[in-house]
């Protein structure tokens, strides 16, 4: 799981793909100080009664952002594809922390369902110039 500041922004910024959180034991998520996992804060293993997780920021797994694309782009469980498109991705710098399966898939997925990509000028996802 990507914890830096910078996956944690991509995410915050991927509007579209907050409306896709939910609220669950496995699913992590960021406050802007602190990581939970479902109600226990990470870093204490302390749980917690949340009552409102409207501002709380969802870091999707992998497998989960893999989900989203699957069945709408089955093309996604090609090898061949998938090192094409992040190729792609990866000729785009990111930041000092690199590229990870979560910021790469997050921009796959940013990319086909939304045309967009990360701008790193801009901290935030515009729609692909053509």
């Amino acid at each position: 799981m990507d914890k830096t500041k910078q996956n944690i922004l991509m995410c915050e910024k991927a509007r579209e793909i907050q409306k896709h959180k939910a609220w669950n034991d496995f699913d992590v998520f960021c406050d802007g100080e602190s990581l939970w996992q479902g109600n226990v804060l990470m870093q204490s293993g302390v749980d917690y009664e949340i009552a409102d997780n409207s501002q709380f920021i969802w870091l999707p797994y992998q497998s989960q952002l893999q989900k989203m694309l699957i069945m709408q782009y089955p093309e996604c469980v090609d090898l061949d594809y998938l090192n094409n498109r992040f190729k792609k991705i990866l000729s785009k710098p990111i930041d000092s922390y690199g590229w990870t399966w979560e910021k790469l898939w997050l921009a796959l997925v940013m990319e086909l369902k939304y045309s967009k990509q990360w701008s790193i000028k801009q901290k935030d996802w515009i729609k692909e110039l053509k």
